[in-house]
């Protein structure tokens, strides 16, 4: 009985890939512009950030340059405030799981500047407000529904390595709206 549940279950999961890459959305090959509005995971206070963002994409493939701005965060029990800058690069992959859905990975690097007031973190105290730069990868996952033939929306989450003590690593949930032209 195990071994024909596990036929089935392979003759299924046979079936569902090879019938969703068949199905798979038609918007290849193209430029994009879209736009996130994000939300610090670990906070979920403050007010949204918002990404534009614009690139191509190839059949599964695509690459996107971006622009990122979270405002007036709050972090921690310190209630320190920043605001913080992140211009971005990512590769793209995409993998069909429906006719209308499609899974969408990211890695690629940003560089992020934070500007802060209120600083008062593992004995360093900032109360002027500093500002700090650095280079970090990206790594993101998401999921993408064709809203129509030229436009999907989508739900991701994205994280973001940074070296600086501003702001250490950052997650992010976002909700995107994407064009293709």
């Amino acid at each position: 009985m195990k071994n024909f549940l596990k036929i089935v279950f392979s003759i299924s999961i046979t079936a569902i890939l090879a019938t969703s890459t068949a199905q798979s959305i038609e918007i290849k090959n193209r430029p994009f512009l879209g736009i996130d509005i994000q939300e610090d995971f670990f906070t979920f206070y403050g007010t949204p950030g918002v990404s534009v963002f614009g690139g191509y994409r190839w059949d599964e493939i695509g690459v996107e340059l971006g622009y990122t701005r979270l405002e007036d965060d709050r972090w921690g029990d310190n209630i320190v405030t920043y605001k913080s800058d992140n211009l971005y690069i990512d590769g793209l992959w995409f993998y069909p799981l429906s006719q209308k859905w499609e899974l969408k990975m990211l890695a690629g690097a940003g560089l992020f500047r934070t500007r802060s007031s209120n600083f008062n973190f593992a004995n360093i105290v900032r109360t002027d407000g500093g500002t700090e730069t650095s280079l970090g990868v990206r790594l993101g996952m998401g999921i993408e529904y064709n809203i129509f033939n030229n436009l999907t929306g989508g739900l991701a989450y994205k994280y973001q390595s940074n070296t600086n003590i501003l702001s250490g690593s950052i997650s992010i949930f976002a909700l995107n709206l994407t064009y293709y032209f």
